[in-house]
């Protein structure tokens, strides 16, 4: 009994540690869906570990009804704790190149995730300031309803 109980054990162990492990997980909502230019949503990441590196995604849900445009343009600015700072733009690609929707959509509410920053890491511990901003020509977007900033653990692949 206590083999099979020591062998149940190592079993779960070895399942949970070999799973995606989530750093950071959390979304905003904006109220009456909609994201002023100036106004970037704020995160604060823990980072326990310089050797880890982590994959940074960003989903957004837009109500369909409301937005039109085929993509939406973000900044993403990094503060450490010592002070550093990195910044990156990228894009959340909403239509396809013959007009339809990429993603999921649900009750005409579209869900899209992509992969911003893949193998990122952190150059000191601490808590890091991420502030994610809207960066179109517009002072405010109509039909974001949430944007969600989520990094999780990367599985390095190295060449053979």
């Amino acid at each position: 009994m206590r083999k099979i109980s020591i062998l149940l054990f190592a079993s779960v162990l070895l399942f949970c540690s070999c799973g995606k492990k989530v750093l950071f997980e959390e979304s905003r909502t904006f109220a009456n869906h909609t994201w002023y230019r100036f106004e970037p949503e704020k995160f604060m990441v823990n980072a326990t570990s310089v050797d880890d590196c982590y994959d940074i995604y960003i989903t957004a849900q837009v109500d369909t009804g409301q937005f039109h445009a085929a993509e939406l343009p973000l900044s993403v600015n990094l503060y450490s704790p010592n002070g550093d700072r990195r910044m990156f733009p990228t894009t959340l690609v909403l239509r396809d190149a013959h007009g339809g929707w990429q993603g999921e959509i649900k009750g005409g509410v579209l869900t899209v995730t992509k992969n911003v920053r893949p193998y990122f890491f952190f150059n000191s511990k601490g808590e890091y300031r991420v502030e994610l901003a809207q960066t179109t020509h517009y002072y405010e977007v109509h039909g974001v309803q949430t944007i969600e900033l989520k990094l999780v653990k990367a599985e390095l692949e190295y060449p053979e």
